[in-house]
Parts: structure tokens; sequence; C-alpha cells
């Protein structure tokens, strides 16, 4: 069973979530401040963290930086959620590497589970990456009809470019045949205009699939610098695409 933290000072909204989470079959653990959350995170060993941005003492971005300065807790992921829909509090989040952003009214219980179902898995998949799809700059992760492939240096960095050239070959697009494909910027220190003209030209060699971009803090430089999204679903999160491809399914 999946262990979920959440940090919230608001009792009755704790109290609701909490609810939520439980009949969806995760175990929850709570904490009502900062120091709390901190500490619990520590002991408790959650798979996933639900973090309110809006805390005394300790504000969530604050507790983020105490999670991530920490071994123990650094690599847990986290969603972050506010009653505030700052769009400014949204891009700092996924600047600081949070998995998700929900804005916490109006209440929708199905879109919480959804994407804290997308955040697990993504955790778990992250885990369970194969040495052998997996080169110093790209990692290709695998789940049943999907494949993710996260750049981890810019796509203008001649080593990356190498790697892609091993790594796509004809056995790699045999395997993914029957797949949707996700290119996930999010790990990217950057994104510039010459990074996106690459990133054009490598959708064309995966034409034959239906393609995503999930661009985490980058989703302002995509848009302001590239007509990608006409060419295909862009996204700030995986949370954001899992809801999406939810919907088709419907």
């Amino acid at each position: 069973m999946d262990h979920i933290l959440v940090i919230d000072d608001d009792f009755t909204w704790l109290d609701q979530i909490s609810g939520d989470i439980t009949r969806a079959g995760y175990k929850v653990i709570t904490a009502q401040s900062g120091e709390q959350g901190l500490e619990r995170a520590r002991t408790g060993a959650p798979d996933l963290i639900l973090l309110d941005v809006n805390m005394p003492r300790l504000s969530g971005f604050e507790i983020l930086t105490g999670l991530s300065r920490d071994e123990v807790t650094k690599n847990i992921p986290v969603i972050m959620f506010s009653s505030t829909t700052d769009k400014n509090d949204v891009m700092l989040a996924m600047r600081r590497g949070v998995s998700d952003y929900i804005i916490k009214k109006p209440y929708n219980p199905g879109l919480y589970l959804t994407k804290i179902q997308a955040a697990i898995k993504r955790g778990r998949m992250k885990k369970l990456i194969e040495r052998s799809e997996r080169t110093h700059q790209i990692e290709v992760q695998r789940d049943p009809g999907l494949t993710i492939i996260s750049f981890l240096s810019t796509l203008t960095d001649k080593s990356l470019l190498e790697d892609a050239k091993k790594m796509f070959n004809p056995a790699f697009f045999r395997n993914i045949q029957h797949d949707r494909c996700v290119f996930d910027l999010r790990v990217m220190p950057e994104v510039t205009e010459k990074d996106l003209l690459i990133l054009e030209r490598l959708l064309e060699f995966f034409k034959a699939h239906e393609t995503y971009i999930v661009a985490g803090r980058h989703m302002g430089a995509l848009l302001a610098k590239s007509d990608l999204q006409e060419k295909t679903e862009v996204f700030i999160s995986h949370g954001d695409l899992m809801l999406f491809l939810k919907t088709q399914k419907e």
C-alpha cells in the first residue's frame, strides 16, 4: 500500500482530502505544521507528499527546501496545492521540481486522485529504470502503452545528440511500435529556441506515434518560442497529461 503524507494547517481541508485518499486505497499520514511535516517525511517514508503553499511559520516553499536538502527526503515526489491561482506560484513550484500543482477550489477529488496516481507511478518508474534504457543524458521509462523519454541536459549538448543517435535505433522503434510517446523536458536546465528546433526534428522520427510533451517549468518558453503546441499536445505536468489521457478513454 502506498503511503501519502499530507501537510496542511487547515484541519477541515486535511480531514476531507485524507478521507478521500484513504477511501481510494492509500495509507495517509498527516501534519499540520511545516516542522511536523519535515519530521514525518523523514520517519514515515511516504511515497508521495501533498504540500500546501500557504503554511504558518514555514511556508510551503521553505518546507520544500528542507525536503530537498535532506538525503532521506530529497527524492520523494511532491504535489503542491494552494487556494490561490497565482501563476507565479505555479511556475516557481515547477522550477523547484515538484511533480504537480493543484488549485484547492473548486474541490475535485477525481482530479486529485488522478494526479496522485500519476505522481506515484512516475516515482515508482524512476526507481525501476533499466540500465539498458538509460544513457548519460537520456532516460527512457516504459509503462504499458506509454514510453516516456526524459532529457537530462539541453538538446544542443553534443553528448546528448550522440546518445540520441545510439538509443533511437530501429530496435528501439520496433519495441515501442504500439506506444504513445512522451517527451519530458522538466529536468532540462534551460530550453532555447535552438533546443526547440532540435525537438521538432526529433518529433519527425516519432511521427508514427501519438506524441506529447511535458514541459514543467519550461512551459512559458516553449509556448513563447515555438509552435510545437500546434503539432502535439503540451502539458505542464504528468498529472495533467494523465487527466487528458483519461478523458480520451471515456
